[in-house]
């Protein structure tokens, strides 16, 4: 029979009304009955079949199996799927070979059971060395097990092991015993021993210190033996005389002290650089109070006696002893030279060699100042210790100006001047005048430019268009006889010639021009 879509409707309607009693009677717990994979069950759940069952495993930490998996298992349990084996409570992985079974615990010996499908991990015995360490009860890997295992070849430590490391305490000896070879002793040298009385004998026997007085009567030095600083031992002590006898001739013992004067005189050591003097019958010496850089000489403070002994390590300075005291000289040079390591030289730094002109290097080489020019490429030159093409306007063309060093073009810059029009890139003369370095001028009437520039017209001439003119004063005669008025002439008066008219035109023209540039 056909299904249809009521019949479809239906079945959904039945499914929906089974999940709604199941959520009823049951809660969420029918919800999570259905499964896809173990993170979609409860805790302790795994999914079996679509389903959530219960995991007869015990969770823990210590089986890391695919799927993010902890449990430990029994023989008797079910083994879970994702474990391929359950090897001494542990779940195992699949493997091939031993070495798939590495755990990095170099305690534990790693079996591969291929057949049964994963890797054993036997704990290796108590104490196995594995070469500088151990094994413990734990299957950890220690440094140590007993204290033997630990030496640090130092008898005078206690070697320990404790926690499976190491550990080294030094011994510690009480009062002033120290530790020898292991044990606490007092000394192991007789100069360990040494008490600072010269009337004993100082030796170390067994680890122990005995001192032994010397006989009376044998000599002695210490705090005891007097001013003389030899003295005699009496009892194990040094004392300066001893019943009459150990003081120098001319001394009596009194009291164990040795007395040898009444007066001062009687204190006289030949010395002239001490000053005696008998106070209860001990002579007193007394030296004079000379600066730190002298001494006494014949009872008198000096600095010297011989030149050697006044170097002061400086090589420009002349050293000598003059009556005891120390002359330095410096060394004189000549001229404006200086003394460098005893040697008049011209300079020692370059910074001496500065000729104030920063367009030259100024060293000192060997002790003479050299000066090289600053070297600049070509249309420049050096100016204030810098390479440029000008310092003024004056040194740029007309239409440019200086700057920073540098000619730049400045068309008009400013305006222009008197007589002046500006052609769009500079200033010229406007039309009829000429620069002729002071500005523009008419050449038509300038008597020093008449012309053209530099064109000077002679004292009394004028410059008329250009030309200069001279007044003749005298009488010109015709050519028939008659006697003309005085008349003014160009260039000191250019002469009538009786040539053609074509010819007098250019010679007279030829004429004037040479004798207009000397009027």
């Amino acid at each position: 029979m056909p299904f249809s879509n009521q019949d479809s409707d239906s079945a959904l309607l039945r499914g929906l009304s089974y999940f709604l009693v199941l959520f009823c009677l049951f809660g969420d717990s029918a919800i999570h009955a259905m499964c896809e994979q173990d993170a979609d069950c409860d805790h302790g759940e795994i999914c079996e079949a679509g389903s959530c069952e219960a995991n007869t495993c015990q969770n823990a930490s210590t089986c890391h199996a695919p799927g993010d998996r902890h449990v430990i298992c029994a023989e008797t349990d079910r083994v879970p799927t994702q474990c391929k084996a359950c090897v001494d409570d542990r779940c195992s992985l699949n493997c091939t070979t031993d070495g798939a079974c590495d755990d990095g615990n170099p305690c534990t010996d790693d079996t591969c059971f291929p057949n049964a499908g994963g890797c054993a991990y036997e704990q290796k015995p108590f104490g196995t060395d594995l070469g500088g360490s151990f094994c413990d009860e734990n299957a950890r890997e220690v440094n140590c097990l007993r204290n033997d295992q630990c030496d640090d070849e130092n008898p005078c430590t206690l070697d320990i092991c404790a926690g499976g490391a190491c550990r080294f305490e030094a011994i510690v000896c009480s009062g002033t015993e120290r530790c020898v070879d292991g044990e606490c002793v007092e000394c192991s040298t007789d100069s360990d021993c040494v008490d600072d009385n010269d009337c004993t004998i100082d030796r170390c026997v067994s680890g122990g210190c005995t001192y032994t007085q010397k006989d009376n009567f044998d000599f002695c030095t210490g705090p005891g033996a007097g001013a003389g600083g030899l003295g005699q031992c009496k009892d194990g002590v040094c004392v300066d005389c001893l019943n009459g006898s150990g003081c120098p001739s001319d001394y009596t013992c009194e009291n164990e002290v040795c007395l040898g004067c009444v007066f001062n005189s009687d204190c006289d050591d030949l010395n002239a650089c001490t000053t005696e003097q008998c106070d209860d019958r001990q002579c007193i010496y007394t030296e004079p109070e000379c600066a730190d850089n002298e001494f006494c000489q014949e009872g008198a403070c000096l600095e010297c006696v011989f030149d050697s002994q006044c170097g002061d390590e400086d090589p420009c300075t002349r050293d000598r002893c003059d009556d005891g005291q120390c002359i330095h000289e410096a060394v004189t040079c000549a001229g404006n030279l200086i003394c460098v390591d005893g040697s008049c030289v011209q300079c020692e730094l370059d910074s001496t060699c500065d000729d104030r002109n920063p367009c030259t290097a100024d060293r000192c080489v060997d002790g003479a100042c050299t000066s090289t020019n600053m070297e600049c490429d070509a249309g420049t030159f050096c100016a204030d210790g810098r390479c440029v093409s000008c310092v003024a306007d004056a040194q740029c063309a007309a239409e440019e100006r200086c700057s920073n060093g540098r000619c730049i073009f400045v068309p008009c810059d400013g305006g222009c001047g008197i007589r002046e029009t500006c052609d769009g890139q500079k200033c010229v003369c406007e039309t009829g005048y000429k620069d002729c370095g002071a500005g523009c001028v008419n050449i038509r009437s300038d008597e020093s430019h008449c012309g053209g520039c530099g064109f000077i017209c002679s004292p009394g001439a004028a410059c008329i268009n250009g030309t200069c003119f001279i007044e003749n004063t005298e009488p010109v005669v015709s050519a028939d006889g008659g006697v003309n008025e005085p008349e003014i002439v160009g260039c000191g008066g250019c002469q009538h010639s009786p040539l053609s008219p074509i010819m007098l035109l250019f010679g007279l023209g030829f004429a004037c021009v040479r004798k207009r540039r000397i009027c």
